[in-house]
């Protein structure tokens, strides 16, 4: 992995389609079907089976990583911060998940600044599994540089705020990153 930069990894599996869809809904199969709408070839060959590991191989930083890296994806992890301002208003995934304090703003990009809280979208691939008794399986194992070139720069110190991470289905519509996507999972701890 080029440095500096901030790795991100992740997997979760068994995700399938619900068992009652609403009406004209195009991105699940049938109800209960492994859940891939965009059923493209995307960066990775194996989602991760659910490890820490996450996706493999791993889609770097490189002449076209920040659309290599968002190919074909059907679930989107991102940050929430309590009480944030909502900022990136007018684009597809505006929101208050990320928080950068650094010393490079300004003409001289030597000035301390921190960004209004941004949304920062991670793109998470989704691979049907070959047994019906379990739904496919989504990862990811990318880096900030890879998805937004520039953003983590060598040599330069900044702090990173993230909010609580949730995941966002492609909504009815299989497209990721519009209006219809819904909430489909978040970060908490599991007591059973």
């Amino acid at each position: 992995m080029p440095l500096p930069d901030l790795r991100l990894t992740g997997s979760i599996r068994d995700v399938k389609c619900a068992p009652l869809l609403p009406p004209g809904q195009v991105a699940c199969q049938a109800p209960g079907a492994d859940y891939n709408p965009n059923a493209g070839i995307g960066p990775y060959s194996s989602a991760g089976n659910g490890t820490g590991g996450g996706a493999d191989p791993p889609c770097f930083p490189g002449a076209t990583s920040s659309t290599a890296c968002i190919a074909e994806t059907d679930v989107t992890e991102i940050a929430r911060l309590p009480a944030a301002s909502v900022g990136g208003a007018g684009t597809p995934y505006q929101g208050k998940g990320v928080r950068i304090t650094d010393l490079a703003n300004g003409t001289t990009q030597t000035l301390q600044a921190t960004v209004v809280d941004i949304g920062f979208p991670i793109p998470l691939d989704c691979m049907t599994t070959p047994t019906s008794s379990s739904g496919s399986t989504c990862g990811v194992n990318t880096t900030a540089n890879a998805l937004v070139p520039g953003v983590v720069r060598s040599g330069k110190a900044a702090v990173w705020q993230l909010g609580e991470i949730e995941l966002k289905d492609s909504g009815p519509d299989g497209i990721r990153g519009n209006s219809d996507d819904q909430r489909f999972a978040v970060q908490g701890i599991f007591i059973p």
